[in-house]
């Protein structure tokens, strides 16, 4: 059933009086704050609309659903998209699913729901935003017989969704009699309430209104007609010509893009200062007319460059107000681009954050602290050379500072990377707090998968942050010692009891499955329950089609070479063997950890374990699939796409140590360091001078900046460098630790919190994805400069270098249990 925040109420009383009276298993949501949510713009398709489920025994399932709809006829709701609607209640929909849910953890370490079959057989309980019943089950068709005609689409024919949501579409159309293209936004009923009450239905009828009165300032779509049509409502508008301002900025970024063109860099700066004084123009006509848009970014922007120069319009107006509705602000905010301050500043506020934008899309971070502008301001003038992007820099910059009226810019830390690096470690160490959620016990801040995998794990949970602080605490005082010694107890005796807990539901992988409790288990001397994990990692993984390093069989092998199998049975390791040289290994995708560079390495690693040369014939079979993937882009540097076999359409390159440039860097450095083959270093120098970004949009250690610069710091160590290459390099290295910097977050009395997690919206101390990885990468910068080597910062490439170190002294095949002893 669903409802409205005006009749939720009655519904819920009359539907809950029945269920009890009956005996009937329901579920509701708690309280209005979790209604007004499933019924906003923003909730998944799958469960929007969803406010009370009842679930009857099958064969009472008919007179359930005829007695709740007599009982309810009167009102109506929002729809639910995942369910059939019932005859004609405009509330209740039905569908086959699960009622007491079968829950098992998949590879990834994600909680998937199953139910069984006609034979009984597992099947994934797999919901879509539209109806759906499973093939074994006989239709049931119990839907509205009308066969009331849509004059909406007997006008316009849908040709493609541009964009979904659970409000509504938007969808390109053709009109029947004129064969024109137009757009249509869809509003569907009684969702998205804002806290001015109105819906989405209201605000589109509000939308084609302002649309009409603005239509002269040539700065928005001319739009058509409005049709309203079973409680929803579409709005025909023009079909612009042009690429949305983000695409734009993503795809011609120099900064992005690594561009060496100095003539496409002007003319992208000189297009982006033309852009920027038309949006602001804009604007100012806008709320000339005393309409304020509210929701300004560079999504909402289409530029059109068929003109001498870049024309610019505005896309919406959805959350638009009237100036003497200062009081109905609806505080409908994009990250970065929040605003406090007076009704009448707020859209040309934003039109400067676009400006930013647009120079480099940084404008998360100014989410945490005011500040982050103008230190982003300050940072970007420091590193573009360039007399368009340095005078739309002085513009932003004066106005915000005029109408901000700030004087603290926050420092971007100290010069002393080996003092930021002991201040990284007391924020880190000071945020040590044990929460419980769901069984799980959470050590420190981290990004939201580990609440829906393992708090424990190497990626995103306690142990990569435990592994990060050891490996970075040489030399420091006492007291910082013992800290992380008690810490790590902590860490690893709760770990240890979480293998053992029936409760606990963890995947088997390295990265995030019990796995990374191998590692600590063994360094623990705990070699028979850490063989224990082991073997029963490896019974789960060796039936999976997960290979990579990440989540697959992969890691299991680089880390059971870590510690020479030690404990490992002579059946499992022959079983092993086997599966590598018989069956292969396969993926679709080239990144390191969940595609085939991953796999490349696990069979270099083979070889170093066993010498036999079959497993390095297999890899370097792969190493030469993955260099066909690897080429120049339009930009002049080399690059990957990292979908590989998957491509069905535009190439999509990557960077980065996940799951592009740097993670196949790596591979091709320990291929080079094995084999001496030239080839591999040819390669690996082209690729390092491809990866000078002064700047990346991320800081992270797999998916950012850190990242890269880990790999350039380990070539640089390794030698492998021509000497012009390693020159640059050097440089490049110094400018991204400064980079670096930029994403660190401090209060107002300069105290640091950490770094920047995923998407630059909240503080993670995780390794993968926050301050512990940057942290390493730092701590690496000082020993670089100190002329001393270390290992590179990831865990698997840590486990990975110690193999070479080994197989070079003399590798030392420890299987048997008689080795326990």
């Amino acid at each position: 059933m669903s409802a409205t925040m005006e009749n939720y109420l009655e519904i819920f009383n009359i539907v809950c009086g029945y269920c009890i009276k009956n005996k009937i298993d329901f579920k509701f949501l708690a309280n209005e704050k979790f209604l007004k949510e499933i019924n906003s713009k923003e909730v998944s398709r799958l469960s929007a609309g969803k406010f009370i489920v009842v679930y009857p025994k099958e064969s009472e399932f008919r007179t359930v659903i005829q007695d709740i709809s007599d009982l309810t006829i009167m009102y109506d709701g929002p729809e639910v998209l995942t369910d059939y609607r019932y005859s004609s209640s405009k509330i209740i929909y039905y569908r086959y699913g699960e009622i007491d849910p079968i829950r098992r953890i998949n590879t990834y370490g994600v909680v998937e729901t199953y139910i069984l079959d006609n034979e009984a057989n597992f099947v994934k309980d797999e919901k879509f935003p539209y109806p759906f019943t499973p093939d074994w089950i006989k239709k049931i068709s119990l839907e509205d017989a009308s066969n009331e005609e849509s004059l909406l689409l007997k006008k316009y024919i849908p040709m493609q969704a541009i964009k979904f949501s659970s409000s509504g579409g938007v969808y390109e159309v053709t009109e029947v009699n004129s064969r024109k293209i137009f757009v249509m936004k869809e509003a569907r009923k009684f969702t998205g309430q804002d806290n001015t009450k109105f819906y989405s239905t209201d605000r589109l009828k509000r939308e084609f209104s302002f649309l009409k009165l603005l239509e002269r300032t040539d700065f928005v779509p001319q739009v058509f007609e409005i049709i309203e049509e079973k409680g929803n409502s579409y709005l025909i508008e023009e079909k612009l010509e042009g690429i949305n301002l983000r695409e734009y900025i993503y795809l011609h970024n120099p900064l992005l893009t690594n561009e060496k063109d100095v003539k496409k860099i002007d003319d992208y700066f000189k297009n982006c200062l033309i852009i920027f004084n038309n949006i602001i123009a804009g604007i100012g006509k806008i709320n000339d007319f005393g309409i304020y848009v509210q929701d300004l970014s560079e999504t909402n922007i289409i530029v059109n460059f068929e003109t001498n120069e870049p024309t610019v319009k505005l896309i919406d107006l959805e959350y638009a107000i009237l100036k003497k509705e200062l009081n109905g602000i609806t505080n409908i905010q994009t990250p970065g681009f929040s605003y406090i301050g007076e009704i009448e500043g707020i859209d040309i506020y934003k039109g400067y954050i676009i400006g930013i934008c647009m120079i480099f899309p940084i404008q998360n971070m100014f989410e945490f602290n005011r500040a982050n502008v103008f230190k982003s301001i300050q940072y970007l003038k420091n590193i573009i050379n360039n007399k368009y992007a340095q005078k739309m820099l002085n513009q932003i910059e004066k106005y915000i500072r005029s109408f901000d009226g700030a004087t603290n810019i926050c420092k971007i830390s100290p010069d002393d990377v080996s003092q930021q690096l002991d201040q990284i470690i007391n924020c880190i160490l000071e945020s040590y707090c044990v929460l419980e959620v769901d069984h799980k016990k959470i050590f420190f801040p981290a990004d939201p998968q580990v609440y829906n995998t393992n708090p424990y794990s190497i990626a995103h949970g306690g142990l990569g942050v435990l592994y990060s602080l050891l490996r970075i605490s040489d030399g420091k005082e006492r007291t910082i010692l013992t800290k992380i010694q008690n810490i790590s107890n902590d860490i690893i005796n709760t770990t240890y009891g979480a293998l053992f807990n029936d409760s606990i539901d963890i995947s088997s992988g390295l990265m995030i499955g019990e796995l990374s409790f191998v590692y600590f288990l063994m360094c623990e001397n705990k070699i028979l329950e850490a063989w224990n994990v082991f073997n029963r990692s490896f019974q789960t993984l060796k039936n999976s089609d997960n290979t990579g390093i990440y989540y697959g069989i992969s890691g299991l092998v680089i880390l059971g070479a870590y510690f020479g199998f030690e404990g490992c049975s002579e059946t499992m390791f022959s079983e092993l063997q086997e599966l590598l040289l018989e069956r292969r290994l396969e993926t679709d995708v080239v990144g390191l950890y969940e595609g085939e560079s991953g796999v490349a390495l696990i069979y270099l690693v083979m070889y170093m374990v066993t010498n036999d040369r079959r497993y390095l014939d297999i890899g370097e079979s792969h190493v030469a699939n993955i260099l066909t993937y690897v080429y120049e882009n339009s930009h002049g540097n080399l690059t990957v796409d990292r979908v590989g076999k998957n491509n069905s359409g535009n190439k999509i390159e990557s960077p980065f140590l996940y799951n592009g440039l740097s993670g196949i860097g790596y591979m091709l450095l320990y291929y080079y360091k094995v084999t001496k083959n030239d080839e591999y270093s040819n390669v690996l120098n082209s690729i390092c001078l491809s990866l000078d970004y002064d700047i990346h949009y991320f800081a992270t250690l797999m998916r950012g900046l850190a990242g890269i610069t880990d790999l350039l710091i380990t070539c640089l160590q390794e030698g492998v460098l021509c000497d012009e290459v390693s020159e640059r390099t050097s440089k490049v290295v110094d400018q991204q630790i400064k980079t670096l910097n930029l994403f660190e977050q401090r209060d107002e009395s300069e105290i640091l919190f950490g770094f920047l997690g995923e998407g630059n919206l909240k503080i993670s101390h995780d390794l993968h994805s926050g301050s512990s990885g940057i942290a390493l990468v730092l701590y690496r910068y000082v020993k670089y400069k100190q002329s001393v080597q270390t290992a590179p910062s990831e865990f698997a490439l840590y486990l990975l270098d110690e193999i070479f170190r080994k197989w070079r002294t003399g590798y030392e095949i420890k299987t048997g249990m008689e080795n326990i002893a």
